[in-house]
């Protein structure tokens, strides 16, 4: 197995749907990847769309804790994944088809650690001017906090660090444990 994909995810259960359909159309013969989804205490049916849609993949957990909070999914997800890349991922992304060779293809490289790529929001309406102005632009990309935007383009480049936001974010498993998993404040240093 070359990735752990991990969604963390409460009362989402359209959404997630969403996830794991986009996930069984990757490419197949792609690097291996087991699927680990963290439900932090859902009460819709979340649970049973991970029945009905888990069979479908050859590695899948569904983990429940009653505790809210993506952190507290995070480190019960962490503490069971079994590949060398964790990928964690939101209940409301779609994953190009290629992420997976993406994902392969960054860690192939054995200086990277830490690695993101594209997040492109789908907007149910359009947003009034002055939150567009929200959106930044940044060495030939934009990039927004607010918006869940990061868009440098489709070369490899290096990033700062602090672009690296759980919708779209690829570690190295050991490294993330030297890390002493996540902070409740955010990442360590």
């Amino acid at each position: 197995m070359d990735v752990s994909v991990i969604i963390v995810t409460r009362n989402r259960c359209r959404s997630l749907g969403g996830a794991l359909e986009a996930l069984m159309a990757l490419a197949p013969g792609g690097p291996a990847f087991e699927l680990i989804v963290a439900d932090n205490g859902s009460t819709d049916a979340t649970r049973d769309v991970c029945c009905s849609l888990g069979k479908y993949f050859p590695e899948f957990t569904y983990l429940y804790d009653p505790r809210p909070g993506q952190i507290v999914g995070w480190h019960k997800a962490l503490a069971i994944s079994q590949a060398p890349v964790l990928a964690f991922m939101d209940d409301d992304v779609r994953p190009h088809p290629g992420w997976l060779a993406g994902v392969a293809e960054a860690f192939s490289d054995a200086q990277v650690g830490l690695a993101t790529g594209p997040i492109k929001p789908v907007l149910e309406v359009e947003p009034p001017a002055w939150r567009k102005g929200m959106i930044l632009a940044h060495e030939g990309g934009l990039w927004s906090a607010h918006w869940g935007l990061l868009d440098f383009g489709p070369d490899v480049k290096e990033v700062s660090p602090a672009f690296v936001w759980g919708r779209n974010f690829l570690v190295r498993r050991d490294a993330m444990i030297a890390a002493g998993g996540f902070h409740p404040g955010g990442m360590p240093a």
